[in-house]
Protein backbone atom coordinates (compact mmCIF):
# COMPACT_ATOMS: atom_id res chain seq x y z
CA UNK A 1 0.00 0.00 0.00
CA UNK A 2 1.48 3.46 -1.01
CA UNK A 3 1.96 6.09 1.90
CA UNK A 4 -0.35 9.06 1.74
CA UNK A 5 2.37 11.14 0.67
CA UNK A 6 2.94 8.99 -2.28
CA UNK A 7 -0.89 8.64 -3.20
CA UNK A 8 -1.21 11.94 -2.79
CA UNK A 9 1.43 13.08 -5.32
CA UNK A 10 0.28 10.33 -7.81
CA UNK A 11 -3.46 11.58 -7.45
CA UNK A 12 -2.06 15.13 -8.37
CA UNK A 13 -0.39 13.63 -11.20
CA UNK A 14 -2.99 12.46 -12.81
CA UNK A 15 -5.51 15.66 -11.99
CA UNK A 16 -7.61 14.08 -9.35
CA UNK A 17 -5.95 14.72 -5.87
CA UNK A 18 -9.24 16.29 -4.58
CA UNK A 19 -10.67 12.70 -4.53
CA UNK A 20 -8.62 11.93 -1.24
CA UNK A 21 -11.93 11.20 0.33
CA UNK A 22 -13.08 8.06 -1.22
CA UNK A 23 -12.47 4.62 0.60
CA UNK A 24 -8.47 3.06 0.13
CA UNK A 25 -9.99 0.54 -2.02
CA UNK A 26 -11.23 2.74 -4.64
CA UNK A 27 -8.35 5.22 -5.12
CA UNK A 28 -5.85 2.40 -5.01
CA UNK A 29 -7.59 1.25 -7.94
CA UNK A 30 -6.10 3.16 -10.60
CA UNK A 31 -3.12 3.38 -9.04
CA UNK A 32 -3.05 -0.30 -9.47
CA UNK A 33 -4.01 -0.42 -13.09
CA UNK A 34 -1.06 2.35 -13.35
CA UNK A 35 1.82 0.31 -11.11
CA UNK A 36 1.09 -2.86 -13.30
CA UNK A 37 1.71 -0.80 -16.62
CA UNK A 38 -2.24 -1.60 -17.97
CA UNK A 39 -2.43 1.98 -18.43
CA UNK A 40 0.06 5.30 -18.97
CA UNK A 41 0.04 8.14 -16.45
CA UNK A 42 -1.16 9.87 -20.05
CA UNK A 43 -4.02 8.10 -20.18
CA UNK A 44 -4.96 8.70 -16.16
CA UNK A 45 -5.03 12.08 -16.63
CA UNK A 46 -7.36 12.24 -19.54
CA UNK A 47 -9.86 10.29 -17.69
CA UNK A 48 -9.10 12.44 -14.68
CA UNK A 49 -10.07 15.44 -16.24
CA UNK A 50 -13.27 13.67 -17.41
CA UNK A 51 -14.28 12.34 -14.65
CA UNK A 52 -13.97 15.77 -12.91
CA UNK A 53 -16.91 16.75 -14.99
CA UNK A 54 -19.31 14.33 -13.84
CA UNK A 55 -18.25 15.21 -9.76
CA UNK A 56 -22.13 14.46 -8.28
CA UNK A 57 -21.70 10.92 -9.10
CA UNK A 58 -17.66 10.36 -9.27
CA UNK A 59 -17.70 8.03 -6.50
CA UNK A 60 -19.94 5.72 -8.71
CA UNK A 61 -18.33 6.64 -11.30
CA UNK A 62 -15.15 5.57 -10.67
CA UNK A 63 -16.03 2.14 -8.34
CA UNK A 64 -17.42 0.93 -11.53
CA UNK A 65 -14.86 2.22 -13.79
CA UNK A 66 -12.14 0.48 -11.17
CA UNK A 67 -14.42 -3.03 -10.86
CA UNK A 68 -14.60 -3.32 -14.68
CA UNK A 69 -10.98 -2.66 -15.47
CA UNK A 70 -9.64 -5.12 -12.54
CA UNK A 71 -12.01 -7.60 -13.37
CA UNK A 72 -10.84 -7.50 -17.59
CA UNK A 73 -7.24 -7.55 -15.79
CA UNK A 74 -7.87 -10.54 -13.38
CA UNK A 75 -9.39 -12.65 -16.54
CA UNK A 76 -6.47 -11.72 -18.80
CA UNK A 77 -7.73 -9.49 -21.12
CA UNK A 78 -5.97 -7.49 -23.46
CA UNK A 79 -4.55 -4.19 -22.64
CA UNK A 80 -6.03 -2.45 -25.40
CA UNK A 81 -9.23 -3.22 -24.02
CA UNK A 82 -8.86 -1.59 -20.84
CA UNK A 83 -6.96 1.49 -22.11
CA UNK A 84 -10.44 1.90 -24.26
CA UNK A 85 -12.53 1.07 -21.28
CA UNK A 86 -10.68 4.40 -19.11
CA UNK A 87 -10.70 6.36 -22.73
CA UNK A 88 -14.31 6.02 -22.94
CA UNK A 89 -16.21 5.42 -19.72
CA UNK A 90 -16.19 9.08 -18.32
CA UNK A 91 -19.49 10.08 -19.64
CA UNK A 92 -23.06 10.39 -19.38
CA UNK A 93 -23.53 7.56 -22.07
CA UNK A 94 -21.37 5.13 -20.10
CA UNK A 95 -22.60 5.79 -16.35
CA UNK A 96 -26.04 4.99 -17.29
CA UNK A 97 -24.50 1.78 -19.35
CA UNK A 98 -22.94 0.67 -15.85
CA UNK A 99 -26.24 1.76 -13.83
CA UNK A 100 -28.83 -0.02 -16.52
CA UNK A 101 -26.70 -2.41 -18.75
CA UNK A 102 -28.10 -2.62 -22.05
CA UNK A 103 -32.02 -3.34 -22.09
CA UNK A 104 -32.70 -4.76 -25.18
CA UNK A 105 -31.78 -7.02 -27.34
CA UNK A 106 -33.00 -7.80 -31.05
CA UNK A 107 -33.50 -10.75 -33.36
CA UNK A 108 -33.22 -9.98 -36.69
CA UNK A 109 -32.63 -10.99 -40.51
CA UNK A 110 -32.99 -10.07 -44.26
CA UNK A 111 -32.78 -11.08 -47.54
CA UNK A 112 -33.35 -9.78 -50.97
CA UNK A 113 -33.95 -11.09 -54.50
CA UNK A 114 -33.75 -10.08 -58.05
CA UNK A 115 -37.28 -11.09 -58.93
CA UNK A 116 -38.45 -12.19 -62.02
CA UNK A 117 -38.16 -9.78 -64.77
CA UNK A 118 -34.80 -8.01 -63.69
CA UNK A 119 -31.50 -8.84 -64.47
CA UNK A 120 -30.04 -7.06 -61.90
CA UNK A 121 -30.86 -6.73 -58.74
CA UNK A 122 -30.33 -3.11 -57.13
CA UNK A 123 -31.49 -3.19 -53.79
CA UNK A 124 -29.09 -3.46 -50.99
CA UNK A 125 -29.85 -4.19 -47.16
CA UNK A 126 -27.63 -3.38 -43.99
CA UNK A 127 -27.87 -5.13 -40.84
CA UNK A 128 -25.30 -3.52 -38.40
CA UNK A 129 -25.54 -5.25 -34.58
CA UNK A 130 -23.15 -3.30 -33.16
CA UNK A 131 -24.94 0.47 -34.18
CA UNK A 132 -28.20 -0.87 -34.02
CA UNK A 133 -28.45 0.10 -37.38
CA UNK A 134 -31.03 -1.71 -39.96
CA UNK A 135 -31.21 -0.27 -43.61
CA UNK A 136 -32.71 -0.87 -46.71
CA UNK A 137 -32.12 1.28 -50.14
CA UNK A 138 -33.47 0.74 -53.46
CA UNK A 139 -31.31 1.26 -56.07
CA UNK A 140 -32.22 3.81 -59.81
CA UNK A 141 -30.31 4.04 -63.34
CA UNK A 142 -29.41 2.45 -66.04
CA UNK A 143 -26.92 -0.38 -65.83
CA UNK A 144 -24.93 -0.78 -62.79
CA UNK A 145 -25.80 2.64 -61.57
CA UNK A 146 -29.07 1.69 -59.47
CA UNK A 147 -26.84 -0.79 -57.62
CA UNK A 148 -24.01 1.71 -57.32
CA UNK A 149 -26.24 4.40 -55.96
CA UNK A 150 -28.27 2.02 -53.12
CA UNK A 151 -24.46 0.95 -52.46
CA UNK A 152 -23.02 4.50 -51.88
CA UNK A 153 -25.78 5.79 -50.06
CA UNK A 154 -25.86 3.09 -47.48
CA UNK A 155 -22.06 3.16 -46.89
CA UNK A 156 -22.59 6.87 -46.85
CA UNK A 157 -24.97 7.09 -43.54
CA UNK A 158 -23.50 4.04 -41.72
CA UNK A 159 -19.97 5.72 -41.66
CA UNK A 160 -21.37 9.09 -40.86
CA UNK A 161 -23.87 7.75 -38.31
CA UNK A 162 -22.73 7.37 -34.29
CA UNK A 163 -25.18 5.09 -32.15
CA UNK A 164 -24.48 7.44 -29.09
CA UNK A 165 -25.69 10.42 -31.48
CA UNK A 166 -28.77 9.31 -32.75
CA UNK A 167 -29.38 12.48 -34.61
CA UNK A 168 -26.80 11.44 -36.60
CA UNK A 169 -29.34 8.97 -38.40
CA UNK A 170 -30.83 11.92 -40.09
CA UNK A 171 -27.69 13.70 -40.81
CA UNK A 172 -26.29 10.37 -42.55
CA UNK A 173 -28.81 11.05 -44.85
CA UNK A 174 -28.39 13.68 -45.64
CA UNK A 175 -25.08 12.60 -46.34
CA UNK A 176 -25.54 10.25 -48.63
CA UNK A 177 -27.57 12.68 -50.54
CA UNK A 178 -24.60 15.03 -50.97
CA UNK A 179 -22.57 11.77 -51.99
CA UNK A 180 -24.73 10.48 -54.48
CA UNK A 181 -25.45 13.62 -56.01
CA UNK A 182 -21.77 14.84 -56.45
CA UNK A 183 -21.73 11.87 -58.05
CA UNK A 184 -24.12 12.76 -60.56
CA UNK A 185 -22.90 16.33 -61.29
CA UNK A 186 -19.49 14.90 -62.26
CA UNK A 187 -21.06 12.42 -64.55
CA UNK A 188 -22.64 15.44 -65.89
CA UNK A 189 -19.64 17.33 -66.68
CA UNK A 190 -18.05 14.52 -67.76
CA UNK A 191 -20.78 13.99 -70.94
CA UNK A 192 -21.26 17.70 -71.36
CA UNK A 193 -17.05 17.03 -72.00
CA UNK A 194 -18.37 14.48 -74.55
CA UNK A 195 -20.94 16.29 -76.18
CA UNK A 196 -18.43 19.22 -77.04
CA UNK A 197 -16.20 16.71 -79.22
CA UNK A 198 -19.50 15.58 -81.14
CA UNK A 199 -20.22 12.57 -79.31
CA UNK A 200 -24.40 12.84 -78.61
CA UNK A 201 -26.15 11.43 -76.10
CA UNK A 202 -29.68 10.82 -76.31
CA UNK A 203 -32.11 11.83 -73.79
CA UNK A 204 -32.83 8.38 -72.46
CA UNK A 205 -28.76 7.73 -72.16
CA UNK A 206 -28.13 10.96 -70.14
CA UNK A 207 -31.17 9.97 -68.11
CA UNK A 208 -29.48 6.26 -67.34
CA UNK A 209 -26.02 8.22 -66.83
CA UNK A 210 -27.95 9.75 -63.53
CA UNK A 211 -28.22 7.31 -60.37
CA UNK A 212 -30.41 7.69 -56.90
CA UNK A 213 -32.14 5.56 -54.74
CA UNK A 214 -34.52 5.29 -51.84
CA UNK A 215 -33.03 5.45 -48.14
CA UNK A 216 -34.52 4.05 -45.06
CA UNK A 217 -33.17 3.54 -41.74
CA UNK A 218 -33.91 2.15 -38.32
CA UNK A 219 -31.95 2.37 -34.94
CA UNK A 220 -33.05 1.21 -31.54
CA UNK A 221 -31.42 2.79 -28.75
CA UNK A 222 -30.62 0.56 -25.81
CA UNK A 223 -33.83 2.03 -23.95
CA UNK A 224 -36.02 1.16 -26.90
CA UNK A 225 -36.25 4.51 -28.79
CA UNK A 226 -36.62 3.68 -32.20
CA UNK A 227 -35.31 6.80 -34.76
CA UNK A 228 -36.50 6.08 -38.66
CA UNK A 229 -35.30 8.32 -41.34
CA UNK A 230 -36.84 8.01 -44.47
CA UNK A 231 -36.97 8.70 -48.71
CA UNK A 232 -38.47 7.33 -50.90
CA UNK A 233 -40.96 4.66 -51.04
CA UNK A 234 -39.11 1.65 -49.05
CA UNK A 235 -41.16 1.72 -45.66
CA UNK A 236 -41.01 0.22 -42.37
CA UNK A 237 -43.71 -1.15 -40.61
CA UNK A 238 -44.32 -1.61 -36.99
CA UNK A 239 -46.29 -4.74 -35.20
CA UNK A 240 -47.35 -4.62 -32.54
CA UNK A 241 -49.82 -6.83 -29.62
CA UNK A 242 -53.05 -4.94 -28.85
CA UNK A 243 -55.58 -6.02 -26.34
CA UNK A 244 -57.36 -8.64 -28.35
CA UNK A 245 -54.83 -8.93 -31.56
CA UNK A 246 -51.95 -7.78 -33.47
CA UNK A 247 -51.88 -4.36 -34.71
CA UNK A 248 -49.87 -3.84 -37.84
CA UNK A 249 -48.67 0.26 -38.72
CA UNK A 250 -46.89 1.78 -41.49
CA UNK A 251 -44.70 4.26 -39.85
CA UNK A 252 -43.21 6.05 -42.95
CA UNK A 253 -45.04 7.38 -45.78
CA UNK A 254 -44.41 7.03 -49.41
CA UNK A 255 -42.47 9.96 -51.49
CA UNK A 256 -44.38 9.13 -54.59
CA UNK A 257 -46.68 10.90 -57.15
CA UNK A 258 -49.99 8.63 -56.59
CA UNK A 259 -51.38 6.45 -58.93
CA UNK A 260 -48.17 6.57 -60.77
CA UNK A 261 -45.79 3.10 -60.41
CA UNK A 262 -42.19 4.19 -60.03
CA UNK A 263 -42.10 8.18 -59.75
CA UNK A 264 -40.83 9.24 -56.52
CA UNK A 265 -41.35 12.58 -55.42
CA UNK A 266 -37.71 12.75 -53.60
CA UNK A 267 -34.71 10.47 -53.69
CA UNK A 268 -31.36 10.20 -52.75
CA UNK A 269 -28.85 12.17 -55.36
CA UNK A 270 -31.71 14.37 -57.00
CA UNK A 271 -31.32 17.56 -57.92
CA UNK A 272 -34.07 19.11 -55.77
CA UNK A 273 -32.63 18.41 -52.40
CA UNK A 274 -34.36 16.23 -49.89
CA UNK A 275 -36.71 16.26 -46.92
CA UNK A 276 -36.28 13.00 -44.96
CA UNK A 277 -38.73 11.70 -42.86
CA UNK A 278 -37.97 11.60 -39.67
CA UNK A 279 -39.61 9.92 -36.49
CA UNK A 280 -39.21 8.25 -33.15
CA UNK A 281 -41.66 5.88 -31.28
CA UNK A 282 -40.48 4.14 -28.06
CA UNK A 283 -40.36 0.25 -29.25
CA UNK A 284 -42.04 -2.24 -26.42
CA UNK A 285 -41.00 -5.82 -25.60
CA UNK A 286 -42.34 -8.03 -28.60
CA UNK A 287 -42.09 -5.26 -31.11
CA UNK A 288 -41.32 -6.22 -34.68
CA UNK A 289 -40.30 -3.87 -37.15
CA UNK A 290 -40.58 -4.79 -40.78
CA UNK A 291 -38.78 -2.70 -43.42
CA UNK A 292 -39.32 -3.88 -47.13
CA UNK A 293 -38.65 -2.24 -50.67
CA UNK A 294 -41.74 -1.81 -53.34
CA UNK A 295 -41.06 -5.01 -55.09
CA UNK A 296 -42.80 -6.66 -51.82
CA UNK A 297 -45.44 -4.40 -51.10
CA UNK A 298 -46.92 -3.61 -54.59
CA UNK A 299 -47.80 -7.46 -54.50
CA UNK A 300 -48.15 -7.84 -50.74
CA UNK A 301 -51.17 -6.21 -48.78
CA UNK A 302 -50.63 -4.70 -45.85
CA UNK A 303 -53.30 -7.54 -44.29
CA UNK A 304 -51.12 -9.91 -45.81
CA UNK A 305 -47.87 -8.77 -44.05
CA UNK A 306 -49.33 -8.50 -40.63
CA UNK A 307 -50.89 -12.09 -40.96
CA UNK A 308 -46.80 -13.54 -41.90
CA UNK A 309 -45.34 -10.88 -38.95
CA UNK A 310 -47.92 -12.26 -36.29
CA UNK A 311 -47.06 -15.81 -37.06
CA UNK A 312 -44.00 -14.77 -36.10
CA UNK A 313 -44.64 -12.59 -33.48
CA UNK A 314 -46.51 -15.47 -31.65
CA UNK A 315 -43.36 -18.37 -32.30
CA UNK A 316 -44.81 -20.19 -35.00
CA UNK A 317 -43.01 -19.21 -38.01
CA UNK A 318 -39.18 -18.02 -37.86
CA UNK A 319 -37.75 -14.65 -39.00
CA UNK A 320 -35.87 -16.19 -41.92
CA UNK A 321 -39.12 -17.68 -43.02
CA UNK A 322 -40.90 -14.40 -42.52
CA UNK A 323 -38.56 -13.09 -45.85
CA UNK A 324 -38.72 -16.58 -47.46
CA UNK A 325 -42.13 -16.42 -48.04
CA UNK A 326 -42.74 -12.63 -48.17
CA UNK A 327 -40.69 -12.65 -51.13
CA UNK A 328 -41.20 -16.34 -52.47
CA UNK A 329 -45.18 -14.79 -52.46
CA UNK A 330 -44.01 -11.64 -54.61
CA UNK A 331 -42.53 -13.83 -57.16
CA UNK A 332 -44.92 -15.88 -57.82
CA UNK A 333 -47.41 -12.86 -58.60
CA UNK A 334 -45.15 -11.74 -61.13
CA UNK A 335 -41.79 -10.74 -58.78
CA UNK A 336 -41.66 -7.27 -61.54
CA UNK A 337 -39.01 -5.58 -59.34
CA UNK A 338 -36.60 -6.34 -57.20
CA UNK A 339 -37.80 -7.60 -53.69
CA UNK A 340 -36.01 -7.14 -50.20
CA UNK A 341 -37.11 -7.11 -46.51
CA UNK A 342 -35.74 -6.97 -43.31
CA UNK A 343 -37.24 -8.13 -39.79
CA UNK A 344 -36.08 -7.23 -36.18
CA UNK A 345 -38.42 -8.07 -33.23
CA UNK A 346 -37.21 -6.10 -29.71
CA UNK A 347 -36.89 -8.00 -26.96
CA UNK A 348 -36.74 -6.63 -23.52
CA UNK A 349 -35.64 -8.80 -20.39
CA UNK A 350 -38.30 -9.64 -17.58
CA UNK A 351 -37.57 -7.47 -14.66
Amino acid sequence: MVNASGEREFYDKIGMARWGWLPVKLRSGLKQLHDRKIVSTHELRTIGRQFVALEPHRELVVKHVIAKALELHSAGKHRNAIEHLLRHTASKDALDDYINPVRISFESTGGTHVGMKRSSNDDVCLIHPEKQLFVIADGMGGHANGRKAASTAVAALSNHFDPKKPGTLLEGVHEAHKVVFEKNEKTQREIEREELKGVYYTGEAKHNAMMGTTLTALHIEKDGKAHIAHVGDTRVYLLRKGVLRHQLTQLTTDHSVPGVQNQLTQAIGGGHGIEPEYKTVQAKDGDVFFLCSDGINKHITDREIKLVLSNYARGIITPTAVIQNLIKEANRRGGTDNSTALVVKVKMPKK
